[in-house]
This record gives C-alpha cells, sequence and structure tokens, in this order.
C-alpha cells in the first residue's frame, strides 16, 4: 500500500479541488460553531453584519478574550446570543470605506494567518467581481469556468504551487457561483478567505 501523499497525488487535479472545497465547507460549518462559542472585544461603529448558524439548543461560555492586530487588520466584536432554533451573532467592525456608487456592500479579506480587512465598497457595477476589479482589490486569470481570483488585496495564492487558494463567501455562507458572476445586492457581504 503507497503512502497518503502517494495516494492524493493519484487522483485526478479536479477531484483534489473538489474535494478541497467540500473540506472548506465542512471547516467553515465548524469554525461557525467555534465562533459562537468565543466572544473578542472590540468597540467600534462601522459596519454591522449578522450571521446565523443553525445550533442545537444549548448554553455556550465565553471564551478569554483574543485580539489581533496587522495594517488594516480590523478585530472583531461577538457578543453572543443564543436561541433555541439558532445562534445569532452580532459582529461590529472598522471598515475602510471604498469606491463610488449608489450601491454600497461590506467586503472582507481573511489572509492566511487570519487576519481580516474589512471595506466598505461604493460602487455602480452590476456584479461583485467587476465592481472589486476595478478597485484593483482582486485579480487573477480567466478559466473554463470564469475568474480564476489569485491575489486579493495584494496577497497572491496559486493553489499549484503553494496548495493555497481564495476562497469566495456571499453573506457568509460559501458562494455558489463565481465572483465574476455573482450579482451583487446592495448592503449584503462578501468576503475572500485564503484556505487550503
Amino acid at each position: 500500500m503507497g503512502s497518503l501523499k502517494d495516494l492524493w497525488n493519484s487522483v485526478d487535479e479536479t477531484v483534489r479541488k473538489g474535494l478541497c472545497i467540500a473540506l472548506s465547507i465542512i471547516m467553515v460549518f465548524s469554525a461557525g460553531y467555534i465562533i459562537g462559542a468565543s466572544t473578542n472585544t472590540s468597540k467600534s461603529e462601522a459596519t454591522e453584519v449578522v450571521a446565523t448558524t443553525a445550533a442545537p439548543e444549548t448554553t455556550t461560555t465565553a471564551a478569554p478574550e483574543t485580539t489581533t492586530a496587522a495594517p488594516q487588520t480590523t478585530t472583531v466584536a461577538a457578543p453572543e446570543t443564543t436561541t433555541a432554533a439558532a445562534e445569532e451573532t452580532t459582529v461590529q467592525a472598522e471598515a475602510t470605506e471604498i469606491g463610488e456608487g449608489a450601491k454600497q456592500f461590506t467586503f472582507t479579506v481573511v489572509d492566511a494567518n487570519g487576519s481580516e480587512t474589512v471595506f466598505l465598497v461604493n460602487t455602480d457595477e452590476e456584479t461583485v467581481g467587476a465592481a472589486l476589479l476595478k478597485l484593483d482589490i482582486i485579480a487573477g486569470e480567466e478559466g473554463a469556468y470564469g475568474l480564476y481570483v489569485k491575489t486579493v488585496n495584494g496577497t497572491t495564492l496559486d493553489y499549484d504551487t503553494d496548495g493555497m487558494y481564495w476562497a469566495f463567501y456571499e453573506n457568509g455562507a460559501y458562494a455558489s457561483a463565481g465572483v465574476d458572476s455573482t450579482s451583487l445586492t446592495d448592503g449584503a457581504s462578501y468576503s475572500f478567505k485564503a484556505e487550503k
């Protein structure tokens, strides 16, 4: 029997990417429960994002306070409210406002170290991808399935060389379409997260 690495290398690249995406989705849902169990503190008034994850009726206890700091990094406050049907966490974060236009959305970048940068984007573009491309926040290559985003907020990831990629999220859930074909919804939140 070969090693796990040999087995992984024998699997088709498309299947490997699909497995990575499936594992990322599982990690996102797991992280939702972890985030719901911990509380970070920050007193910012700029942007409010509400994330709801289904959870069984339980009582959770707050974990110790954690704060991260980096250039253009936002510390997130997560006061906790538990209900029987779902756990609702309200997150307030300081955001950098960019662009001009009638529509506005929140865009968050989570780098490989877990540091977050939050933008409040103003635009008249019709898709999220068009708005972010116009502001030079993202860059990539056109592929068979649309824009393959390799650079976000100046950080380049390439799955073929470093095993990491930019995962695109819409309102806290893994997006069902690429950034260049996702219609922009005024007031929505979108994010790119560095994932393996």
